[in-house]
């Protein structure tokens, strides 16, 4: 087992102080996709755009609501699971 002395206690977290922040600055950047999984226009279309809306406002962000219906929702599912990952 190895021994805990305070120079190397010292060292360690005099590493972490030198080392750079790197934070995200502004999040979210650029505009969010809310997909789901219902025709234009029925209800769950009508409360989505709603949603988005308050959410737009609150993250100060575009909010795009975008309907992809078919397939039970497995069409809109599909879309998110094949969306590129950001950071």
């Amino acid at each position: 087992m190895t021994k805990l002395t305070r120079r190397t206690v010292v060292a360690g977290l005099s590493a972490f102080a030198v080392m750079p922040a790197w934070a995200e600055t502004g999040w979210p950047s650029r505009p969010i996709t809310l997909v789901h999984g219902f025709p234009a226009g029925a209800p769950v279309d009508t409360l989505s755009r709603i949603l988005a809306e308050g959410l737009s406002r609150r993250l100060g962000q575009q909010i795009v609501v975008e309907p992809k219906p078919g397939a039970s929702g497995t069409t809109a599912g599909g879309q998110v699971a094949r969306a590129t990952a950001t950071r």
